[in-house]
């Protein structure tokens, strides 16, 4: 991973990769591998979260939680599925969300057998798929895929199952 410093407050990444295969790398460690790198040359905020963004000439003015506002030519949200970040940049996310007609639950397990390396083993019927793909470290993940119709799914756990 390289850094392109193009101002004090901006910063632009790309990543070189040779073809190794397949490669399963975990969100954690991600994050953790990017922070190591960056970390004395590009300034990472931890336990604060953004409340406001105003688009302005020269940036974007970024307004904390917990540490009042600042100025930054670069917002990155990296804040997960329904991103804070992106619903101040963009509004509500019900005006970009597309349903597809489609709802998704994943788990992982350890030691599962049998086990196929580098397999990704699905049986599908209309309306639902279940897919089953084996990770690092005697993990499988396991994926179901099922129609859903246009109502919302409920939101309490005991009514999902």
């Amino acid at each position: 991973m390289r850094a392109n410093l193009q101002s004090q407050r901006a910063v632009a990444f790309w990543f070189a990769c040779e073809p190794l295969g397949p490669a399963e790398l975990g969100r954690s460690d991600l994050s953790r591998l990017l922070v190591e790198k960056i970390k004395d040359t590009i300034e990472v905020i931890f336990d604060n979260e953004i409340v406001g963004l105003q688009e302005q000439s020269a940036g974007v003015r970024v307004q904390f939680k917990c540490g009042g506002e600042r100025e930054f030519d670069l917002v990155i949200g990296a804040d997960g599925l329904h991103s804070g970040v992106r619903r101040l940049a963009f509004g509500p996310q019900h005006r970009f969300e597309k349903k597809l007609g489609y709802a998704v639950a994943a788990f992982e397990v350890g030691g599962y057998r049998p086990r196929d390396e580098d397999v990704y083993l699905m049986y599908g019927r209309p309306g639902r798929m279940v897919g089953r793909f084996t990770l690092h470290h005697n993990r499988t993940l396991f994926l179901f895929v099922f129609a859903v119709d246009s109502d919302p799914l409920p939101t309490a756990l005991d009514m999902q199952k």
